[in-house]
């Protein structure tokens, strides 16, 4: 009876178990798919929003740079195209604030590196002053000459910056979509069978030679 008993308790543990280890495995599969999800759901938008802050920040370069030179050539005469200018700078500048706190939203939701946030912020915070102090110096300020230097250096730096981080985000939501390639377990890595032909072309070929040599040995005799 008691050996009956501990049949039983132990029939009942390992029916157990393998319910547990089955619904471990569809836990943990169920959590690696809405790990991708929201991974696709986090990049997507994002790299929409980088695009939006990488061509508001060269917008505002073109703009302030613009600004200058007619200040330079003429300030009255091409007062309107100088406040035009102002207007397409005040334009860029709400964008890429707004794309901006868009995008830290979305960086602090998904757990990425904070630091990236902080260096495009400190980008567009760099090209912003430059614009503000072509505008508000008066001419009294660093010449055209000096702002535009200025200006490229900052618009390498913006633009090297947003690339490099873009083309991250976009190798992350690539791998979400497509985790068997990136495993090696996608159609495309896989060798190809040989056809049926080829694999019974040997077998073939032994048969005809032991045909031959029965052939030589009946004329033998």
């Amino acid at each position: 009876m008691r050996i009956r008993s501990r049949l039983l308790v132990f029939a009942l543990v390992s029916v157990a178990l393998v319910f547990a280890a089955g619904y471990l495995g569809v836990a943990n599969g169920r959590r690696v798919r809405e790990t991708q999800r929201e991974t696709v759901l986090n990049s997507g938008p994002v790299i929409q929003q980088l695009t939006t802050i990488k061509f508001s920040g060269l917008r505002i370069i073109s703009a302030a740079t613009n600004y200058g030179l007619f200040r330079l050539e003429d300030p009255i005469r091409n007062a309107a195209r100088m406040r035009d200018e102002e207007g397409d700078i005040l334009d860029a500048t709400r964008a890429l604030t707004d794309s901006l706190d868009k995008t830290r939203v979305v960086w602090e939701r998904a757990g990425w590196d904070r630091s990236e946030i902080a260096q495009m912020q400190q980008a567009s915070d760099r090209i912003k002053a430059l614009s503000l102090g072509i505008r508000s110096d008066g001419g009294r300020g660093p010449s055209i000459v000096e702002r535009h230097q200025e200006f490229d250096a900052a618009e390498r730096d913006f633009v090297q910056l947003l690339d490099a981080i873009t083309a991250e985000r976009r190798q992350i939501l690539m791998g979400a979509l497509h985790p068997a390639r990136r495993r090696g377990d996608g159609p495309f890595d896989r060798q190809p069978a040989a056809p049926a032909a080829a694999r019974r072309r040997p077998h073939r070929r032994g048969r005809l030679e032991h045909d031959d040599r029965a052939r030589a040995q009946r004329r033998a005799r």
